[in-house]
């Protein structure tokens, strides 16, 4: 293995479709991370609607 080849442990998982697999609490963020409408959809059904900076309370 050369200087600049990276270990990775078996268990992780490198290519994850983004756009349609089922995410968890657990699905790592890794090289191929896309912010997608399927990330987005999750991230608000974990955290709730979070105000951006243009919004008023």
């Amino acid at each position: 293995m050369s200087k600049t080849e990276k270990k990775s442990p078996k268990n992780i998982v490198e290519n994850i479709n983004w756009h349609s697999s089922q995410l968890t609490r657990e699905t790592p963020i890794t090289e191929s991370y896309k912010h997608t409408q399927n990330v987005r959809r999750f991230m608000k059904s974990q955290c709730g609607r979070i105000l951006n900076s243009t919004e008023h309370l």
